[in-house]
């Protein structure tokens, strides 16, 4: 009997444990985006009123920052250095690709990133100013539908999860 208990305990944690991981995705999601519109603020700042050139402004960006998203920034900046500015869009573009499988945002991120990069590095000051503005705002949008996602989700998986350790626990007895 004891076996038994200590074998159905075992299902329940596990199963919840699962759910638990499946929830957790709302929240890294919210933050990797939220990483992200805060970076841009600070390129923003780097750019607009300090001068930086982009290179530096991406590497000062991405240090009021970490995780992922400070990450792909930092990369990016190299790789501009590397290419001594040629090409800013190629080398967000292998940036996103190189980090797609760690991101867990969605495809409007991905294409607001991929917009952003298109304009990047490309005009004045100004027009730097107002790509980061359109990105921040398009990532906001983002937000707030992460936001929507994971109150409708993050405790759905969690319970789900729970329930179906149960369940299985209650069939195999």
């Amino acid at each position: 009997m004891t076996i038994k208990l200590l074998c159905a305990l075992t299902i329940v944690l596990g199963c919840g444990y699962v759910g638990i991981i499946k929830a957790s995705a709302f929240e890294t999601q919210l933050a990797q985006i939220r990483g992200f519109a805060e970076i841009l603020r600070y390129l923003e700042v780097e750019i607009a009123l300090s001068g930086s050139v982009l290179c530096d402004a991406l590497r000062a960006a991405a240090g009021h920052r970490g995780g992922i998203a400070s990450d792909m920034f930092l990369e990016a900046a190299d790789r501009i250095e590397d290419s001594c500015g040629a090409d800013t869009k190629e080398a967000w573009t292998g940036v996103i690709k190189k980090y797609r499988e760690k991101l867990c945002v969605g495809e409007d991120v991905i294409e607001t990133l991929m917009d952003f990069s298109d304009l990047l590095g490309g005009g004045t000051r100004e027009s730097e100013a107002d790509n980061i503005k359109a990105a921040r705002e398009k990532l906001k949008l983002a937000e707030e539908a992460a936001l929507r996602k994971k109150a409708a989700g993050f405790n759905l998986y969690r319970s789900l999860g729970f329930a179906c350790g149960v369940l299985i626990t209650v069939l195999l007895l």
